[in-house]
C-alpha cells in the first residue's frame, strides 16, 4: 500500500496529509501560491483544493493547513502533493484542451515556472516536473510560449534518467514543440529518440504519438512516402489501443500530409473520417480542426461557397474553445475565399489579422498555407490602392481575436472583454526595456530575434515578456501586439 498512488500522490503521503474532505478550489490558485516560495513567512493557501475527477476512482483533497510554506524551508511536502495533483488534474483530458482552457483562464505562469523549477532543483522530483511539463503541451502551444516550453523540457530531459517512465513522452512532446517552431531537424531527432526510448520501455502509446508527429516532420523534410507510412503506423497503433484521441490526431496528421501535397480529395476523405470519429467520441476540439481541414480541401477543390460555410462553422466553434491557432487557420482560409470572390477589402483586413496572429504565435506556416496566403494577399492588393491596402491590413492587425472573429463572421461590432487597456486609461507602466521588447513582439519577432536585436539573452527576453503579460494582464503575444499597436 505504501507505494500505491492516489490521484498522483503516494498513499502514504495522502495519509500523512490527513485526506480531509473539503469544498473544491481550483488547483491553479495553489500553483500561483508557489510563485512566492521565497517568502520568509508562512503563506497558507486560503482554501482547500480537490483534484479533477476525470476517470479516476479516488479523489484526493488537500486543505489550507496542509499546503503551506515553512519559514526558510521553501517548497516541501504540501507543495509536492500539489504538484502531483497538478500533474494528474492537467492530464485528466489527454487532448490538452482542458489544460489550455484552464490555464488561459487563470494565467498561473509564475506559479507553474516556480513549480517546475523546484522539481528541477530537487533530483527526486525530476520525474514529477517532467510529467507536469508534458501535461502542459497544449499550454505551451496555445499561449505562444513554445521557446519556454522547449527550454524547460530540454533541461528536464538532461536530468531524467534514461530509463525514466516519462522520458519517451517528454521526448515526443519536445519534438512536437520543435516542429511547431519550424525547427524540423531537431524535431526529427527528438521524435525518433522518443520512438527508440518507447520501444525499449514497451510504451506503445508513446510510439504512436511520436509516430503521429514524425509523419508530418518527414513530409516537411521532403520524404512524403515515409511520412505517410509513419502516420499510418500511428493510426494503426492508436486504433489497436482504442485511443480515440490518438486516432483523431493521426487522421488529422494524414489529412495534413494529403492537403500540403495538394491531394485535395484524399485530404477531404481523411478529414471527413476524423470528423466522424470525433462526433462519435464527443471530441469537439479535434472535430473543429477536422472541419477546418475539410474547408481547406474544399477550397482547393474549387468549392468556395462550401468551404466558406464549413470554415465559418469551425471558426464559430474555435471562438468558444478560445484556440488562437485554430482561429488563425480559419481566418486565413476565409481570407483566401474572400480574395477569390473579389472581396478585396475583406480579404486584406482578415489577412492583416492573420499576420498579427501568426507572428504572435511564433509558428512556422507550411509552404502550402503560406502560398495560399500570399496568393490571396497579392490578388486583393492588386485590386486596391496602396493607401486602402495599408489601411485595411493595419485595421486587421490591430483587431483583438474577438474582433477579428466577429468581422469574419459578419457580426456587428460589440465591446470586447479583452483585458489590455486602452491608451490613456490607467496605462500600465512598462520599463523602457519592456517597451522595447513589446514593440519587437508586435513586429512578430521571436524571442531569439529580440535577444539578438537588443543584445541580451533569450532567457532575459522571456522574463521581460512575462513581466509585460503580468502588467498588461494578458496571456498571449497577440494581445501584447494589440496593446502596442493601440498606443499613441
Amino acid at each position: 500500500m505504501a507505494g500505491q498512488r492516489v490521484g498522483g500522490v503516494r498513499a502514504a503521503d495522502h495519509d500523512q496529509l490527513g485526506g480531509e474532505r473539503a469544498e473544491p478550489l481550483d488547483l491553479l490558485h495553489a500553483l500561483d501560491g508557489l510563485a512566492g516560495v521565497e517568502s520568509a513567512q508562512r503563506r497558507p493557501v486560503q482554501e482547500p483544493i480537490q483534484s479533477c475527477p476525470g476517470d479516476r476512482s479516488q479523489v484526493l483533497t488537500l486543505t489550507a493547513r496542509q499546503i503551506q510554506v515553512e519559514p526558510g524551508q521553501g517548497v516541501r511536502r504540501g507543495e509536492r502533493a500539489v504538484l502531483a495533483v497538478a500533474s494528474d488534474q492537467l492530464s485528466a483530458q489527454p487532448d490538452g484542451l482542458h489544460d489550455a482552457q484552464l490555464l488561459r483562464q487563470h494565467r498561473p505562469r509564475r506559479g507553474l515556472r516556480a513549480a517546475i523549477e523546484f522539481c528541477m532543483s530537487e533530483p527526486p522530483e525530476t520525474e514529477t516536473g517532467a510529467e507536469l511539463a508534458c501535461n502542459l503541451w497544449r499550454y505551451w502551444e496555445t499561449h505562444g510560449h513554445l521557446t519556454e516550453g522547449r527550454r524547460i523540457l530540454a533541461a528536464l530531459l538532461e536530468q531524467l534518467d534514461q530509463t525514466a517512465v516519462i522520458r519517451p513522452r517528454a521526448l515526443w512532446v519536445a519534438g512536437y514543440l520543435a516542429e511547431l517552431q519550424g525547427d524540423i531537424l531537431e524535431a526529427r531527432v527528438l521524435l525518433e529518440a522518443a520512438i527508440l526510448a518507447a520501444r525499449s520501455a514497451g510504451d506503445v502509446r508513446a510510439i504512436a504519438y511520436a509516430s503521429t508527429y514524425l509523419g508530418s516532420v518527414l513530409y516537411y523534410l521532403g520524404q512524403p512516402a515515409q511520412g505517410h507510412a509513419a502516420a499510418e503506423t500511428a493510426l494503426r497503433l492508436h486504433r489497436e489501443s482504442a485511443d480515440q484521441i490518438g486516432v483523431a490526431l493521426a487522421l488529422i496528421a494524414i489529412g495534413f500530409i494529403h492537403l500540403f501535397s495538394v491531394e485535395s480529395q484524399a485530404a477531404a476523405e481523411r478529414f471527413g473520417e476524423c470528423a466522424r470519429v470525433c462526433e462519435t467520441s464527443g471530441n469537439v476540439w479535434y472535430n473543429t480542426y477536422a472541419q477546418w481541414g475539410l474547408a481547406a480541401a474544399m477550397w482547393l477543390l474549387a468549392d468556395h461557397d462550401g468551404a466558406a460555410t464549413v470554415a465559418s462553422a469551425a471558426l464559430s466553434t474555435m471562438r468558444h474553445l478560445d484556440d488562437p491557432i485554430g482561429v488563425a487557420l480559419c481566418l486565413d482560409t476565409l481570407a483566401w475565399i474572400a480574395a477569390a470572390q473579389r472581396q478585396a477589402l475583406r480579404a486584406l483586413t482578415l489577412l492583416g489579422a492573420v499576420d498579427s496572429a501568426w507572428s504572435a504565435l511564433q509558428m512556422a506556416l507550411p509552404d502550402m498555407l503560406r502560398e495560399q496566403h500570399d496568393a490571396a494577399l497579392g490578388a486583393a492588393r492588386a485590386a486596391m490602392s496602396d493607401s486602402v491596402y495599408r489601411a485595411a491590413t493595419a485595421k486587421g492587425a490591430t483587431m483583438s481575436q474577438a474582433e477579428a472573429i466577429a468581422y469574419a463572421l459578419g457580426e456587428s461590432p460589440r465591446p470586447t472583454s479583452r483585458s489590455a487597456v486602452r491608451p490613456g486609461e490607467n496605462r500600465p507602466r512598462l520599463t523602457r526595456r519592456e517597451q522595447d521588447v513589446a514593440v519587437l513582439v508586435a513586429r512578430g519577432l521571436s524571442n531569439g530575434q529580440i535577444a539578438a536585436t537588443l543584445v541580451i539573452s533569450v532567457r532575459t527576453v522571456e522574463t521581460h515578456v512575462q513581466h509585460i503579460m503580468d502588467k498588461l494582464d494578458v496571456s498571449t503575444r497577440a494581445q501584447i501586439a494589440a496593446w502596442s499597436a493601440a498606443r499613441p
